[in-house]
């Protein structure tokens, strides 16, 4: 038999499950898909049954698929996305749906926040700024429009707590997800009492604290029926899982990762709470006492790629996109796009932002409006990299990862717009393959995290920079700066 670990990761659109040995061998794989629920327009919700639909399902197949390779499941670990959050009973039972983090109906309650609590006071206790993507702001919603839920709800659960529970009938939540919150003190690591009282939220409705890779509790004997495996088993706490895919990337001290998807998200490590005094980039709980996960989020990265081939490209495959990009010079024959398609993000913080392609003539061509959005986003990137630098020193090592790591063409670009080496790590699902190393940590199947690292994550591919378009990059990067300049002051 192999000994292995089960790794559930609750997404936004899908829950994912992988079974991994000790080496990091995948062993089963399954995914199933979570429905978006959309109400009313800016309501975005999930239903907390079909989390645990998607989660048996996924799991099913990952382990039918183990068992015929002689996997012995050691323990279990969870991953899920961050901040989307539900009541439930005494008895743990939901009382409504889920609200997701895409949801944006408490816009008034996070203005309401920023009267009571100045945005530098607020940035200070928590590591963020206000916006009604965070619980706090939903929670005064909830209070305020569905007073009989809000004072119903026993605890409020946010999707990794809600799967602990359904496992192993604990509720307990840990830092990165918390932190994320808008309720926890981002210098103290508990949850900000003076927050709680001023916004008359009552802790003992939020779920306790523990560190991730620690045991969360036993698989309950109804869990184990449903996912036919043995009771009592080890369920160990998770996290975050844009946090737990830096892990499964090789995020340490000193090492960046760039996670390439349909957002793209920056990571650095630090051994205290680093605040920006302009608040460009938010801070964040890591998985272990005293790290903290400095977070530079470029919103629409993979989401610009895949924008531009759904209104141009037809039939075109992302590989034919680009080879068509390849074909184009540095710096895209002239033509220049800023990803602000949702806004722009970290490090500019400007709701109003919006995208443009600037440059364009008749001689344009597809592959260079290719090439302009893959430049863009990693203009965005080397700008944000470089404000992390700012704040917590140079990394020695930068490594990418997500869709956008497999191109062809974007790993080795990032490489000439950073003109630094760049370490790509192709793997299928990061934030299971975090879950999977806190999950066999947790149970001595691995000493040390770093010692899981090492033994379950394959060496990552090293690319240098091309010199002679590293030099070139160094100038189209300013006339993007100065233009993107001109462009956001206009809103």
């Amino acid at each position: 038999m192999t000994e292995a670990v089960l790794a559930l990761d609750l997404g936004t659109s899908s829950c994912k499950a992988a079974v991994l040995s000790a080496r990091g061998e995948l062993l089963g794989h399954g995914q199933a898909s979570c429905a978006l629920l959309q109400p009313q327009p800016g309501w975005v919700e999930q239903e907390p049954e079909g989390w645990w639909r998607a989660a048996r399902e996924a799991a099913a197949m990952a382990l039918a698929a183990a068992r015929h390779r002689g996997a012995a499941i050691r323990s279990i670990g969870l991953s899920s996305q961050g901040i989307s959050f539900l009541p439930v009973s005494e008895a743990g039972r939901p009382l409504g749906n889920a609200i997701c983090w895409l949801d944006k109906r408490a816009v008034e309650q996070a203005r309401a926040i920023l009267e009571a609590v100045p945005a530098g006071e607020l940035f200070a206790r928590t590591g963020k700024r206000a916006s009604p993507a965070y619980v706090l702001p939903k929670l005064l919603w909830l209070r305020e429009q569905r007073p009989e839920l809000f004072a119903g709800a026993a605890k409020f659960l946010l999707a990794h707590d809600f799967l602990l529970q359904q496992l192993t009938g604990e509720q307990l939540t840990d830092h990165t997800l918390a932190s994320g919150t808008m309720l926890y003190s981002i210098c103290q690591q508990e949850w900000d009492e003076a927050l709680l009282k001023e916004f008359a939220i009552p802790g003992e409705k939020l779920p306790d604290l523990r560190w991730s890779g620690r045991v969360g509790g036993q698989l309950r004997p109804v869990a184990a029926t449903e996912l036919g495996l043995a009771p009592g088993l080890p369920v160990a706490v998770g996290g975050q899982d844009q946090k737990l895919a830096a892990i499964g990337a090789g995020i340490e001290p000193g090492r960046a990762t760039v996670s390439l998807g349909t957002a793209a998200a920056i990571s650095i490590l630090a051994g205290e709470p680093v605040l920006d005094p302009q608040m460009r980039i938010p801070v964040f709980s890591f998985c272990w006492p005293s790290a903290w996960d400095l977070e530079a989020v470029v919103g629409t990265a993979g989401a610009s790629l895949a924008w531009l081939r759904a209104l141009l490209a037809g039939e075109a495959s992302f590989a034919e996109l680009d080879a068509e990009a390849e074909r184009s010079a540095v710096g895209a024959n002239g033509v220049r796009f800023h990803p602000h398609l949702a806004g722009a993000t970290g490090p500019h913080w400007q709701e109003s932002g919006r995208g443009a392609f600037t440059g364009l003539c008749l001689a344009t061509t597809r592959g260079d409006l290719v090439r302009a959005v893959l430049e863009g986003v990693a203009f965005e990137l080397k700008l944000n990299l470089s404000v992390l630098a700012e704040l917590a020193g140079e990394p020695q090592e930068v490594i990418l990862f997500g869709g956008g790591a497999r191109s062809r063409l974007w790993p080795q670009l990032l490489a000439d717009v950073l003109g630094r080496p760049l370490a790509v790590a192709v793997l299928a699902d990061a934030a299971a393959l975090g879950a999977a190393m806190l999950a066999a940590v947790a149970v001595g199947m691995h000493s040390t995290l770093a010692e899981a690292q090492r033994a379950m994550a394959a060496s990552p591919q090293w690319l240098e920079p091309d010199r002679q378009a590293a030099s070139a990059y160094q100038d189209v990067y300013a006339e993007y700066l100065k233009a993107q300049g001109a462009l956001l002051a206009e809103r």
